[in-house]
Order: C-alpha cells, then structure tokens, then sequence
C-alpha cells in the first residue's frame, strides 16, 4: 500500500494486480505446458497418491472431445443427454487476439470443466487420479472467480466484515496454490529436478505474483477499510470494484473532463473525480464499471496538508 497523495496515510492506495488478467495467464501457462510449444513449460502437481500429474490444455481439449463423443452416443442409443457447454474448438486452440479475452479463459477454469472431467473419468480411477490434480486447479479457480464477482448465485456476497467467509476462502484456495509451489521447489518428488526445470513445473513467476498480490491486496484493503469504519454497517467492499475496468473508466472520466490536457492538477483531478460521477449518470458504464460510486462533491475543499 502507498500513501494518498492527497489524503495521506489515513486512505492508503492498496496495489494489486487485476483478477481477468490473473485468471487468462493461468490459462496461457496450460496452453504453454505442451512439448511442442515454444515455452515448453512442464506443469505438474501431485495427486492424492503423491505421483506427479500433468496439467495443460491440451488435457482439458482431450477431455472435451471424448465428452462430446459421449454425448454424440447417447443421442444416438435414445439416452438422455449429457449437460452440454459452452465449450468450443476456440477455447483450447489459442490465437493473440483469443488470448486476451476473459470469457474463454474463465470457462475453461470453470465448474464446466470439472462436470467434463468427471464424465469422462467415471469409473476409471487411473484416469481420474492423472486429471486430478487439472480438475483441482480448475474447481480452485472457478471459487476464486466467484468470490472476486461475488456471485450471490453462489453463495458469495460483497465482503462486509473481516472475518467473512469471502475472505476466508480466499485463504483457503492461496494455502492450496502455496502447498503446490512447496511441494515443487521442496518436495521430495521433485528433488531430482534442476532449478530451472522445477520453475517450468510451476506457473510462471510472473502469473504466480499476480495471484498473491490479488488475494492478499483485497484480504489487506478490505481488513483496513472495515476496520476504519467498524460500525458502519453500510460499508462493503465491492469484489467487482477492484478491477481494472472501473479503474480505467474512472480515470478515462477525468483525463476527459480536463480538456486538453492529459496531465491535471491535483486540483483538476478533484474536480474531475466529482465531474466523473455525473457523467457516469448520463454515459453509464459496461461490465464492472456501469454502477461505480458517484458521491463525491466537486466543491468540497481539498484536504489541508499537515504542516
């Protein structure tokens, strides 16, 4: 966290990284885990018996296709249908323009793919101990993406107090990511593997600080800001409100509402806060931005500096 350049340590900045972007590199690390990418990144994890497993796209597309084929054969036997997806050829065979879009990455680490996996591996139990740990990381990623929308669908709601189960889970599903990267860079399975190859058997450095710095940026701003105003009962942090969309939209408010220029004033920038919000009124927003916060008053006085 950092201070407020204009309200100082009493409304501290908390930084973290954006929940898409985290979620779309876990599903460029699967598409990475392949021999025959550039990348060659090796995912592994352990399964309940201890035996490394791999993890990659190309395990979920394989899962896919014989799901589908399972599918075909029940509508020709008369059978009642599997649940069909929203699964496609494009969620698995990636391009540049598909790798930036949230959509297909979330329904791969989605519970779709779980209900696919465990279509395909009933009544195989060596087939389902190799997906298990794939069908792990998709059910761990599918409740972090419920939590940070807080999906009421779901069970999840605006985080209200410290001790809110939104905050607990959160918890929960880091130990499960921290006990895969220990086991990899100190178990004993993975021992015979040189540090290079034991980072390539994990998710990339860079992938895996995002997901730290979401979990616990939005652990740390809600425990400060409830805390700061305990007793109010009305004060919630909205989960969809730390993403970049409102971010982008609020700032893109200001720059606007300053002409010209695109460096204001901290005066400027006040007033613009408050322009921004009027605006929002009469332009809305799409996604995670169309009900942002709009109560900020253009005429009040900036706060005086202490000294």
């Amino acid at each position: 966290a950092m201070n407020h350049p204009a309200y100082g340590s009493g409304y501290p900045i908390f930084l973290f990284s954006d929940t898409p972007h985290g979620v779309k590199k876990v599903v460029n690390a699967l598409e990475s885990s392949n021999a025959n990418n550039a990348k060659k990144r090796n995912l592994q994890q352990q399964d309940s018996d201890g035996e490394p497993r791999p993890l990659s796209l190309q395990m979920c597309e394989a899962a896919w296709i014989e799901y589908e084929g399972l599918q075909s054969d029940s509508a020709v036997s008369g059978e009642a249908p599997l649940k069909r997806t929203k699964l496609t050829r494009e969620h698995f065979h990636k391009t540049a323009f598909s790798r930036m879009r949230v959509p297909p990455a979330a329904q791969v680490l989605s519970n779709t793919m779980c209900d696919v996996i465990d279509e395909v591996t009933a009544h195989k139990p060596q087939k389902k101990l190799l997906y298990q740990p794939l069908r792990r990381l998709c059910s761990e990623m599918n409740r972090f993406l419920d939590i940070m929308n807080g999906r009421q669908d779901k069970g999840y709601r605006n985080i209200a107090a410290v001790d809110a189960k939104e905050l607990r889970e959160l918890g929960e599903i880091m130990a499960w990511f921290e006990s895969w990267y220990e086991a990899v860079h100190d178990g004993p399975k993975f021992s015979h593997l040189s540090l290079a190859d034991k980072k390539s058997t994990f998710l990339p450095e860079e992938c895996w600080y995002d997901l730290q710095s979401i979990v616990k940026g939005a652990t740390a701003l809600s425990v400060f800001y409830l805390r700061k105003f305990d007793g109010l009962s009305a004060i919630k942090i909205v989960q969809r409100r730390l993403m970049q969309d409102i971010v982008e939209h609020h700032f893109a408010h200001v720059r606007q509402s300053c002409g010209a220029s695109n460096q204001p004033t901290q005066v400027q920038a006040h007033r613009a806060t408050g322009t921004a919000g009027v605006m929002r009124v009469f332009q809305g927003g799409k996604g995670n931005s169309g009900a942002a916060p709009m109560n900020i008053d253009p005429c009040a006085p900036l706060p005086k500096k202490k000294g």
